[in-house]
């Protein structure tokens, strides 16, 4: 069984420094999952549409993570015994930096991106994990997701969600 995951993250209204929102989809014949959130410390300049989108992916990996722990935490199978069918992840993103970097094509040269990297890369070891970037048109549900997020956060606070013209 093949699971894929759609992702994607944003800041606004402003890049940086605005409020990091993520979503994604997972998908397989057995689930069909959707989630999204904010990210820690919006409005610092630590949060950029970068950190949104590995965050993203990251928490769809750890999603599946904690399914598939789950999934033998019962039986007497060791975890990492888990058959190839069940390990195979197509992962999307309209991100060409995430998706290159964790494909191994670029380089992570920022020291705020190398820990999200890592993380996901180590998250990504449970997998057999595939990455494709595919243009943002092809990845409205997850963009969709992430605003939802960010408009949710900013109407809790007492203020309208504005959307970047450029995104």
């Amino acid at each position: 069984m093949t699971v894929t995951i759609y992702f994607d993250g944003l800041s606004e209204p402003v890049n940086p420094s605005g409020v990091g929102a993520w979503g994604f989809i997972v998908k397989s014949s057995a689930i069909n999952v959707t989630r999204n959130g904010i990210c820690p410390n919006p409005f610092t300049p630590e949060i950029t549409n970068n950190v949104a989108e590995y965050t993203a992916l990251i928490k769809a990996l750890e999603y599946l993570e904690s399914k598939r722990i789950a999934m033998f935490a019962d039986t007497d199978l060791h975890v990492g015994l888990m058959p190839d069918y069940d390990r195979d992840v197509r992962a999307y993103g309209d991100s060409k930096l995430v998706i290159n970097q964790m494909a191994g094509e670029w380089q992570v040269k920022s020291s705020r991106m190398y820990p999200l990297y890592q993380r996901a890369l180590e998250l990504s070891k449970s997998f057999n994990v595939k990455y494709k970037w595919i243009p943002r048109e092809e990845n409205t549900i997850a963009d969709e997701l992430s605003f939802d997020a960010y408009a949710d956060y900013m109407r809790s606070i007492g203020k309208p969600p504005i959307r970047m013209k450029h995104r």
